[in-house]
């Protein structure tokens, strides 16, 4: 690893110990040496900066110990793409005002370094789906999700969510925003058309479905975790 990578978990270490007093200097202190996107918006790093970083930390707390939250974070930077990851949640924490949403990203954090594995394809999708959302997709999400499971549209392939079902709700502009960003980055899968038992034939149904798929349920439990953390 170069010299940076060696430095990253110190200063990923100093960045999230804020117990020890000057929060707003600590992070001032580290953020360009972290990353140098950062170093051009020392400037605005204010109180807002604090309150969003702290919905991240509660998260990553995760019922633990902090200060051993902290060392396990620093420990699982040991390679590149990790270091990336981590840094990368942090940078958007910042950038975001969506709580609810940073607080899933300490959550997604904790998760990981539970298991200290390598980035997969499920982490990559979870980021990419918090950097999308904001509160308001959180909160339609967890809706669209418990809607879809309590009145289940179900095809050869799995649990669908129909538009039609959603379509009577008074948000549903809203809804099908949340819908569309969850196909994008891969929470949902779209189908054009499904087949699904009526009695004992075969029924074929066209219009806008979209298969809950494995990342979906992942997706919906952090959120309603991150619900009751931020209660």
């Amino acid at each position: 690893m170069g010299d940076s990578l060696r430095k990253l978990p110190e200063r990923i270490k100093d960045f999230c110990n804020l117990s020890k007093g000057n929060v707003g200097g600590a992070i001032e202190a580290v953020a360009s040496e972290v990353v140098p996107f950062l170093g051009a918006v020392r400037p605005v790093i204010e109180e807002t900066d604090k309150i969003r970083l702290s919905h991240l930390l509660v998260g990553l707390k995760h019922g633990n110990d902090f200060d051993f939250q902290i060392e396990k974070l620093y420990d699982y930077i040991d390679k590149p793409e990790k270091a990336s990851y981590v840094v990368s949640m942090f940078r958007e924490s910042l950038m975001s005002s969506s709580h609810i949403v940073n607080t899933i990203m300490g959550i997604q954090l904790s998760k990981m370094i539970g298991g200290n594995s390598d980035i997969t394809q499920e982490d990559l999708i979870i980021y990419d789906a918090l950097i999308s959302f904001n509160d308001f997709d959180a909160k339609n999400y967890k809706l669209i999700y418990e809607l879809t499971q309590n009145d289940p549209f179900r095809t050869d392939d799995g649990i669908c969510i129909n538009d039609a079902s959603l379509r009577q709700l008074p948000n549903y502009d809203g809804l099908m925003v949340t819908v569309s960003k969850s196909e994008k980055v891969g929470l949902l899968t779209y189908l054009p058309a499904a087949t699904y038992d009526e009695g004992e034939m075969k029924a074929m149904a066209t219009g806008s479905f979209y298969l809950i798929n494995k990342f979906s349920k992942i997706f919906y439990d952090m959120i309603c975790e991150a619900f009751t953390i931020c209660e």
